[in-house]
């Protein structure tokens, strides 16, 4: 009773799908396991408030969580801090909280904070956070950067680059229901 030569490369192609799809799954794995541990990472990570108090980002546990990565430097962080200051506005009375952690040296926050509009919490980690944001999914190290976090502190976002209003917006309106 011999194969087929079409019964053979059935079976060669069935193999080499569930091969890939048992690699793809291993990697999803070791992947989400890396993230999970950046976020709870992220949480407990030492920070300096732009006070120079130290703040966790794990304090806003119970509330959704936008924790923007910017600079002083960064051309579109500046132009995605009046959005991030109106989504604080609007939805901080609904339980969440942004949180921008400043990849900048604290003298220059410092400095530009009162001429800026933001209203929400500001830390100071200078470039020590880099491998952090890197395990959070930002592999190019690019600025903004931004993860949302859910009540319980898990991730809900990854973004690299500005959020536009409609996104992020919509993207709180659903993390709160």
């Amino acid at each position: 009773m011999g194969l087929s030569r079409r019964g053979l490369i059935a079976g060669v192609a069935a193999v080499a799908i569930v091969a890939g799809l048992s690699a793809g799954l291993l990697y999803r794995h070791a992947t989400q396991s890396v993230e999970d541990s950046a976020v709870r990472q992220l949480g407990e990570y030492p920070l300096e408030g732009s006070d120079g108090r130290p703040i966790r980002v794990a304090a806003w546990r119970g509330k959704v969580v936008v924790v923007n990565f910017w600079a002083t430097w960064c051309v579109p962080c500046k132009e995605e801090i009046p959005l991030l200051a109106k989504a604080q506005t609007d939805f901080g009375g609904r339980g969440v909280q942004v949180v921008g952690i400043a990849l900048d040296s604290p003298d220059k926050v410092r400095q530009y904070l009162p001429s800026s509009p933001i209203n929400y919490a500001v830390a100071v980690t200078g470039m020590d956070a880099l491998n952090l944001v890197r395990d959070l999914g930002d592999e190019v190290g690019a600025l903004p950067y931004s993860v949302v976090l859910d009540r319980s502190g898990g991730l809900i976002e990854r973004k690299l680059g500005a959020f536009h209003h409609d996104e992020l917006f919509g993207l709180l309106e659903h993390a709160l229901k």
